[in-house]
């Protein structure tokens, strides 16, 4: 039986599903929207114009609320917590993806309820186009390691002037930094100029936060107007240049960290708990205590003596909302980066990540629960806890609210993935994984890239309606006769004339290809480039009590850049930790995690600048005798909090760290091996 309006109003999630037909329908990346289904993005423009003017409880702000500030609780869900601190905070937890599972289909759903209305509105002529539209919806989402366009420099040491290149673009979508859209309306569906939705939102007089800004520690952030990398607190625009070199440099080491938390043969992530959260330990868990400052060898190790698994789900979430951030932009903050309307498809992009992660270890979930220490009483287990404040039912005792469990299945909401896609073997999903996003990283089978998938190209978007605009006569210009995106609202890409030269393919691979997945390739190792280097770390969670960004960079001490406003575009920046905490003061769960000693961890791949250093001959090989003392003589690293402000490293309580590497054989398989004695030797350069 469908939902009644009442239930959809009280703001039950149901699903989108459940209001179509309960349809399955697969949500896609935002560039293949905008090509494949332009009613559908231009419906998903107009409703998420209808989303931000919505002043209700299932308006914008009030969703968006919901992740951080304002401290109110969205209606009246949850106790009264101490001094009015947030209370929905799942980051650092193991329910951090099934939290944001259902948030997401309750944005997804208000959304398609809003094009059904909007539909309506449209003269009869045009309805049956639009309903059919608002039917195919389902939230897109933002791939980070798709190539948005080709030829891309950005910082690096492979050119004069410390810039590198690439032969492929993956800046951010366009379409999130455009202030203008071309837009059709009702009644008549006429091609209209109108601010684009997706590039901030705007806090209203009845919205101010200041007061809550100031108890979050976010004097800084501007009151006004979500802005990605502001030059400063006045800002109105984003600086796309630096967000795209951000998108860019470091990007190869994220995309291997993906498929490495992904891959379901890899021994390090095949758990729950190894994958869904950044936190790993508290302090009275650890092999040695009453440490603080630096310290080194002391890393978490499995039965067999090995490193633990490092790096999450949760962690990569965390870098990139520092990357699409900034120092002191909106969504480097968990108290306010919902209102950044990327977030949601940042979130619905690590939604995915999960989603496939799920489909390749489909046994793994929560653990057992445990039992009280003293009265042996059984503690409720986790995957059955409420993920308040999202309603399941409302029934006369009460609500009933989602918990993990219901959390678990993405079908259930009505949507998929085109990974998963009527796919249900883990074999084939893994490959089609595998070899969308392989071609752009460097392995020890292969030192060079290779050419994306006919799947994975950059899209043509000239010529979509969406960024048709008219010049200054009313002459429709398309994209590609606009100004550069960087300087002003409209964009240009570079002309992709096809989707790539077609790719080299055994008979055994096309006959795969044909059954629906592709064989693993051959591993012929390259002496030179026999391992996989990584930074493990691990910190006090709410060791600075709010967000804050460690940097890892491989240089000589003369050429370290000074300023932490530099960092994130330093040619030299081997990767990052961002550490996406709340002050306690507005977070209850960060608040609690403070008391216990939380820690988090993060695995930063270094592998990518290594390689380039290989390249311009400054290091020999990638094996351990030659990289070891690499490490020592140029790794460096840096803390900052409050967008530019340096920490001491020695002051962070339990901020500890490895180097590690990963060693790939012939037969595909790998093992893991760790280097404590090099960090001991490192830490003399942290100063």
């Amino acid at each position: 039986m469908a939902p009644s309006e009442a239930e959809l109003n009280a703001g039950i999630v149901v699903g989108i599903g459940a209001l179509n037909h309960n349809e399955v329908r697969p949500r896609l990346d935002i560039d293949v929207m905008i090509a494949r289904q332009p009613d559908v993005f231009n419906l998903f423009l107009l409703a998420f114009m209808d989303l931000k003017a919505d002043t209700s409880k299932l308006g914008y702000f009030s969703l968006a609320g919901i992740h951080g500030l304002p401290t109110s609780l969205w209606d009246g869900v949850g106790k009264t917590f101490p001094e009015g601190t947030g209370g929905y905070c799942a980051h650092g937890r193991l329910v951090f993806p099934t939290w944001h599972r259902p948030y997401l289909a309750l944005l997804e759903q208000t959304l398609y309820r809003k094009m059904m209305a909007i539909v309506k509105e449209f003269d009869r002529a045009f309805q049956s186009k639009y309903l059919a539209a608002a039917r195919a919806f389902r939230l897109p989402y933002w791939d980070y390691f798709r190539p948005r366009d080709v030829d891309a420099k950005f910082p690096g040491i492979k050119l004069e002037g410390n810039r590198t290149k690439y032969d492929y673009d993956f800046r951010m979508p366009d379409i999130l930094n455009v202030r203008e859209v071309m837009v059709r309306v009702p009644p008549y569906d006429k091609l209209i100029v109108q601010e684009n939705p997706l590039y901030n939102f705007k806090f209203t007089d009845k919205q101010n936060l200041d007061k809550d800004l100031a108890r979050a520690r976010l004097r800084n952030y501007n009151p006004n107007r979500t802005v990605r990398y502001p030059r400063d607190k006045d800002s109105k625009y984003h600086d796309v240049q630096q967000l795209s070199d951000a998108l860019n440099s470091g990007r190869e080491g994220r995309a291997s960290m993906m498929l490495d938390i992904l891959n379901p043969s890899s021994t390090r992530y095949p758990r729950l708990g190894d994958v869904a959260s950044d936190s790993v330990l508290r302090e009275g868990d650890m092999t040695q205590t009453g440490l603080s400052g630096q310290t080194s060898g002391i890393l978490p190790r499995d039965g067999n003596g090995r490193p633990a698994s490092f790096g999450s789900i949760e962690a990569l979430h965390g870098n990139y909302h520092t990357l699409v951030g900034g120092a002191n932009g909106h969504m480097s903050s968990p108290s306010i980066a919902a209102f950044d309307p990327v977030f949601w498809l940042h979130h619905c992009n690590v939604d995915r990540i999960f989603a496939i992660w799920q489909a390749l270890h489909p046994k793994a979930w929560f653990p057992p629960a445990g039992r009280e220490a003293r009265s042996g009483r059984r503690l409720k287990p986790e995957n059955e806890k409420d993920l308040l404040p999202f309603y399941k039912y409302i029934c006369e005792l009460g609500p009933i609210y989602y918990d993990s469990d219901w959390s678990r299945d993405i079908e259930s909401f009505g949507y998929t993935y085109p990974d998963l896609d009527r796919l249900s073997d883990p074999r084939v999903i893994w490959s089609r994984v595998y070899h969308r996003y392989i071609w752009s990283i460097r392995s020890a089978s292969s030192r060079r890239f290779s050419t994306p998938p006919s799947d994975m190209m950059p899209l043509n978007l000239n010529k979509a309606q969406v960024f048709r605009y008219p010049d200054v006569n009313g002459r429709t210009a398309t994209a590609a006769e606009s100004t550069p995106h960087s300087v002003t609202t409209r964009i240009v890409f570079k002309r992709v004339t096809s989707s790539g030269p077609p790719e080299t393919l055994t008979t055994e691979q096309l006959a795969a290809q044909d059954r629906g997945y592709m064989p693993a390739p051959d591993n012929d190792i390259d002496p030179y480039f026999d391992r996989e280097w990584y930074i493990d770390n691990v910190v006090k969670r709410n060791a600075l009590n709010g967000p804050f960004t460690i940097y890892f960079f491989l240089c000589p001490k003369s050429r370290f850049p000074d300023d932490p406003a530099d960092y994130a575009a330093s040619p030299y920046l081997a990767g990052l930790n961002h550490i996406f905490a709340a002050p306690r003061e507005v977070c209850d769960n960060c608040g609690q995690q403070d008391a216990a000693g939380v820690l988090a961890s993060d695995t930063v791949p270094i592998t990518p600048l290594l390689l380039d250093y290989m390249g311009n001959g400054t290091l020999e090989s990638m094996r351990a005798e030659h990289v070891r003392p690499f490490l020592v003589k140029y790794l460096r690293w840096r803390v900052v909090y409050a967008g530019i402000t340096r920490a001491d490293p020695r002051d962070l309580p339990n901020f500890e760290l490895s180097v590690s590497a990963k060693i790939v054989y012939d037969d595909g398989s790998a093992t893991y091996e760790a280097y404590p004695d090099v960090v001991d030797d490192i830490i003399y350069n942290a100063s």
